[in-house]
């Protein structure tokens, strides 16, 4: 058996689990890494251990590590991790033999993940007990801005959310704007939303979040008596004054679309043109038209511009 063939038995043996074969290649190059298939995608050189921590083959990985002296800390060609391969499927004792024996849990692949990014996605909720026990970042950020707060709201799992906010997780928006609050409103998942209200300090962006919820509930479960109380929740909804006037702010903004848009229908310019009045009284008309119609949408408005 020459010596590539010798490597490929480590490796073969390893994603199947089966150790006779394993410990009859002994002395062979533990860090082999080839291709494997797993849930559906190609992994590309991917280390025996990460094959064998992947599958859930405890014995195979404490064999690599212990007796073979496998890099514990070697990646896929997309810098997966063993521990990251590991945390996909849940393999808690796995998990905790990798750390135990020195893998880096803050390793992250080519998008940034980490192992607990992924453990929170997958809605393993014991390894990321685990994970977050032994020093996890929960705030760390991939690299489109997303965190594992984001990813356990993807996940739907409200237990998992609850543990990363008690591990002080923040609700940070990724690169796109998005927060966690918003995620959740995003896929109406109303059982995580009310946890993520709690822990919002900000009255606007509440507001913003149960507003976006009453649109959720329209466009994906045409629930039109749902969405008109989670409006009316987002009204209730207490400003601070800083918050009223960015509001209002905002507020001037739609009003002067809203006038733009009245202004250049061609009835508007008709109108104007054939009773004398002058466009600039019609403007005003418009003006006025725009903000009783604008307000009316908001009990908030701090302009009263309507006395």
């Amino acid at each position: 058996m020459n010596g590539m063939e010798f490597r490929a038995v480590v490796f073969n043996a390893a994603s199947a689990g089966n150790l006779r074969r394993l410990k009859l290649a002994k002395g062979a190059d533990p860090n082999v890494a080839g291709t494997v298939s797993f849930d559906g995608e190609t992994i590309y050189g991917a280390p025996a251990l990460w094959a064998a921590s992947a599958a859930g083959k405890f014995e195979v990985v404490r064999i690599l590590v212990e007796e073979a002296g496998a890099n514990i800390n070697q990646t896929t060609n997309t810098s997966s991790t063993p521990l990251r391969g590991a945390c996909y499927d849940g393999h808690l004792e796995i998990v905790k033999y990798l750390v135990e024996h020195g893998a880096d849990i803050e390793v992250a692949n080519q998008h940034g993940h980490t192992s607990l990014m992924i453990a929170a996605y997958r809605q393993k909720v014991e390894v990321v007990k685990y994970l977050i026990s032994c020093g996890a970042d929960v705030n760390r950020s991939s690299k489109k801005g997303n965190t594992a707060m984001h990813d356990a709201v993807e996940g739907e799992n409200a237990e998992v959310c609850a543990l990363l906010l008690e591990a002080g997780a923040r609700l940070v928006p990724d690169e796109f704007g998005v927060c966690p609050l918003m995620c959740a409103v995003m896929i109406g998942a109303d059982w995580i939303l009310s946890m993520l209200l709690e822990h919002c300090e900000s009255g606007e962006k509440r507001r913003d979040a149960l507003k976006l919820l009453g649109c959720t509930r329209v466009d994906k479960k045409m629930d039109m008596v749902g969405a008109i109380e989670a409006w009316n929740d987002a009204l209730k909804v207490p400003l601070t004054d800083e918050e009223r006037q960015h509001v209002s702010r905002v507020l001037i903004l739609q009003i002067v679309y809203k006038v733009a848009l009245m202004v250049e229908k061609p009835t508007f310019r008709k109108e104007s043109q054939s009773k004398g009045t002058g466009f600039g009284h019609c403007a005003r008309f418009a003006f006025s038209e725009a903000v009783h119609e604008t307000c009316s949408t908001d009990l908030h408005c701090s302009l009263n511009m309507c006395s």
